[in-house]
């Protein structure tokens, strides 16, 4: 797999959601009137499958996977392109209110995940280089859906 693998990172499929993980709240920040948000956190546990396949068949592809691995993220969307507005259907339960973006920076990237001793797949550390990019979309916004769409008045750090 040496210079061609592609690797999988996620949390497993806690209720059946694939690719997620739950992160603290004050990780996410939206400034909707600027049209900037950021998503920080540092050592968040997620499962290192070595490859989507893997990932997707819970690891019955590779022997020794998942392994328990940590992730640092450090992303920040910026660059008002278009004010897309606010969207709403409370009969299909959803509000959001959405900026259009023109940069993304990220910071900072990594992975560490750790073999167990014996095992067939190799522990790591991946870091990736500061970079900066203009996108041809992104967007970040405030979005409620179901039970939080129709409460009325609750507000949160990434709820509006």
């Amino acid at each position: 797999m040496a210079g061609t693998a592609v690797h999988s990172y996620d949390g497993g499929y806690p209720n059946g959601v694939a690719w997620t993980i739950q992160i603290p709240e004050d990780s996410i920040q939206v400034e909707l009137g600027s049209g900037t948000a950021s998503l920080h956190f540092t050592d968040e546990a997620v499962k290192e499958w070595i490859s989507v396949p893997n990932s997707l068949s819970m690891g019955t592809l590779i022997k020794g996977t998942p392994l328990p691995a940590s992730m640092s993220l450090d992303i920040e969307w910026a660059g008002v392109e278009k004010r897309l507005g606010r969207f709403s259907d409370e009969a299909l339960g959803f509000t959001d209110d959405l900026v259009e973006v023109s940069s993304v920076t990220v910071a900072a990237s990594t992975v560490q995940a750790q073999a167990a001793p014996g095992a067939t797949v190799q522990s790591f550390t991946f870091t990736s280089e500061p970079t900066s990019f203009s996108s041809s979309f992104s967007v970040v916004g405030r979005e409620r859906n179901g039970s939080f769409a129709r409460s009325r008045g609750r507000k949160g750090p990434a709820h509006g």
